[in-house]
Formats: structure tokens, C-alpha cells, sequence
């Protein structure tokens, strides 16, 4: 859950601090207030490609960042394969020099954006108009599954049996020929013992 945002030098953002409660919170503004900038600074942080525009005084960096309480997303595993201390809250930092340069960190450590991306993707989703892609998404519809069914541990237990497997057999294509070839034997055949038969 994101618990505080911070947003340095972005856009029309001199400085902005932002502590979210628990539960449901609102932003209200008329068109052109600057929710969606709210969003594009959220992007950022989460791993967006920076499109070069993202500072407002070229003459300082620009800082996003924010701290979350990770606590029962399931992301021991994720941060262990990527050498990072699993600790609640995390804070997750991404810094854009005015060369257009762009570091990111998650705690104290750097990282690259595709660690971000991973991570971010587990922690917010962001629902917008025609924003639906994560529903494509095979690995969050079985994350799902599993959730609501209660079988994230039955899952990872079984997990290395099923990928140990070994792969289905393959028909080769001279063999597909050989069975097509057969096929088409006995359909003429049946149609040429069919022809012969009289009623009595």
C-alpha cells in the first residue's frame, strides 16, 4: 500500500508531499488541475520511460519518490532474486538528472528499471480509460486464482514437479505425413467397400 509520496522539480511540481490513510482516498480537480500529473509522477517512479519533459528547473534533478508497506503482496521471492532486503516500509526512489540521465532505487540500492518495473507492477495498478492490460496478463489472472482459492501455497509446493516434467511428444512432420497418408488409405478404402454393397 503506498503510504507517502514525495515529488521534487516534476512538471508544475515545485514540491509536493502527500501522506495516504488506509482505505479510500480521493483526489477531486476540475480538467487541467493536475491529477493526471499525480499519475505520470506515479509512473515514473514505477518505471515509465522518461520522455525527457519531467523537470521543471533544468537546473536540479528531479525526485520521485515514495515509501510502501509491502506486507502481504508476496514479494519475498522477488527481492531476494534481485539481492534486495525485503523490509516494511520500502522506499522506492527514482531520480531524472536535467541531461535526461535517470537512476532508480529501491531502499539504499540501485537498480535497474526493469527491476522497477517488476516490482511496480506488484504494487499498484493504475486503472484508467482503455488501461485494462493487466487482465491479459496469464501470470496475474493465475495470481488471482490462487489468492481467492487459497492456493498460493499448494502452488509453489508443486511448482518444481510440473516444470520438471518432461515435454509433451512432438509428431515430426514425416510422420503427420505418413498418419494423413493412412487416413486418406482408409476413407478410400471404406468408400470403395461402400460402392460394392447391394441391398438384398
Amino acid at each position: 500500500m503506498l503510504q507517502h509520496l514525495s515529488i521534487d522539480n516534476y512538471l508544475l511540481i515545485d514540491r509536493l508531499e502527500i501522506d495516504w490513510d488506509r482505505g479510500l482516498n480521493i483526489i477531486t480537480g476540475e480538467t487541467g488541475a493536475g491529477k493526471s500529473i499525480l499519475l505520470g509522477a506515479l509512473g515514473l517512479l514505477l518505471g515509465s520511460k522518461n520522455e525527457g519533459a519531467a523537470i521543471k528547473d533544468t537546473s536540479r534533478n528531479c525526485i520521485i519518490e515514495a515509501a510502501f508497506d509491502i506486507e502481504g503482496y508476496g514479494l519475498e521471492e522477488l527481492f531476494a532474486d534481485s539481492d534486495l532486503d525485503f523490509e516494511s516500509p520500502c522506499t522506492i526512489r527514482r531520480i531524472i538528472t536535467p541531461a535526461g540521465k535517470s537512476r532508480a532505487f529501491v531502499g539504499d540500492v540501485p537498480v535497474q528499471l526493469s527491476t522497477l518495473r517488476q516490482i511496480g507492477t506488484r504494487l499498484i495498478d493504475i486503472h484508467s480509460q482503455h488501461q485494462n492490460l493487466v487482465l491479459a496478463s496469464e501470470e496475474f489472472r493465475t495470481r488471482v486464482l490462487d489468492i481467492l482459492a487459497a492456493t498460493t501455497g499448494f502452488w509453489q509446493n508443486t511448482a518444481p514437479c510440473t516444470s520438471s516434467s518432461p515435454p509433451p511428444a512432438t509428431t515430426t512432420g514425416a510422420s503427420r505425413t505418413r498418419q494423413s497418408r493412412r487416413a486418406r488409405t482408409r476413407s478410400g478404402c471404406a468408400t470403395r467397400s461402400r460402392s460394392f454393397v447391394r441391398p438384398i
